[in-house]
């Protein structure tokens, strides 16, 4: 999985052209030694999916910098420079440091020293619509139907195949986690879930318009990353750099927000709340005590088998 990534809204510059042109290392910090920044195209591309279109560059951004040991390390970050087409929309970037790095490094390129020039945009992934996300999984609820606003007669269908990993809290704040790809499967899986607090990461197989497989990292912070090595369909024949913003700006700017428009209106509709949630917990015990079940019958059953082919020995 590739580092987790952030998503930031630029609200003093008005276009992507007048970015491009105020970066600069002018403002950069001491901290970084021999900082290099360069575009990965000589002109602004654009990029659609469904109904959004974009334009779009990339910021490769590269420095030295001491760690806490003495030793000189390289810093690599590419940020995502965007806007999208329809009247009026902000420039937004995406890059790969958490919140607090990120916002330093935009600010020092852009050369802003007063407020909210720069805001973050947190996905709004909460623990709620990540427990959401494993029952509608659990309960093979996984498909979602989407009627594209320029062409009605056109259906996105948007498939979560898989979660192969998960993490969380209980009451007693101890961490759990399980990772593998049955997950779901599995008899400690269910065990997490029931004894879970709150999910705090969830890891999704995605499957989306002409993208067979997608593989995402969704924190409750509001972050995410992508699997790119995992990635598989029409993004898969351009360079690294070009793929991996691509795949993020999918995720970003259709994916999720489809999927916080699906969670909605199941909450509108009284399809999650409270009483659901506790009928998924009830579910979940269910197959959990199922399992459990089989487990001893599979016990015993090898107990008697090995009973049965015990050969008694002459005298």
């Amino acid at each position: 999985m590739s580092n987790h990534t952030t998503h930031w809204q630029e609200n003093e510059l008005k276009s992507l052209e007048e970015v491009i042109k105020a970066i600069s290392l002018d403002s950069i910090s001491n901290n970084y030694k021999d900082p290099k920044i360069d575009w990965l195209f000589s002109e602004i591309k654009s990029l659609s999916f469904g109904d959004i279109e974009i334009k779009y560059n990339i910021l490769m951004f590269s420095a030295d910098v001491s760690n806490r040991f003495g030793d000189i390390i390289t810093l690599n970050h590419d940020i995502i420079v965007f806007q999208q087409s329809s009247l009026e929309s902000p420039v937004n970037y995406i890059i790969d440091k958490n919140a607090t790095g990120a916002r330093t490094l935009l600010r020092q390129l852009l050369g802003y020293t007063g407020r909210l020039e720069i805001v973050q945009k947190p996905l709004n992934l909460d623990a709620d619509i990540l427990l959401w996300l494993v029952k509608k999984v659990f309960t093979s609820e996984n498909i979602f139907e989407f009627i594209r606003k320029t062409d009605q007669s056109q259906v996105d269908i948007l498939k979560i195949n898989g979660i192969f990993g998960l993490s969380g809290e209980t009451l007693d704040e101890n961490k759990l986690r399980a990772e593998g790809d049955s997950v779901l499967k599995l008899a400690s899986t269910l065990t997490f879930i029931l004894d879970s607090e709150r999910v705090r990461n969830l890891a999704v197989q995605l499957e989306y318009l002409d993208h067979e497989n997608i593989e995402l990292s969704l924190r409750d912070a509001g972050v995410m990353a992508v699997d790119i090595a995992a990635y598989s369909g029409s993004y898969e024949l351009i360079n690294f750099r070009e793929k991996r913003a691509n795949i993020l700006l999918l995720c970003y700017l259709d994916i999720i927000p489809k999927l916080r428009i699906s969670y909605s209106l199941d909450c509108a509709d009284g399809e999650w709340n409270n009483e659901k949630i506790n009928e998924f917990y009830d579910l979940i015990k269910n197959e959990l005590i199922q399992k459990l079940s089989d487990k001893q019958k599979s016990i015993s059953q090898e107990k008697q088998e090995d009973e049965f082919s015990i050969v008694p020995v002459a005298e």
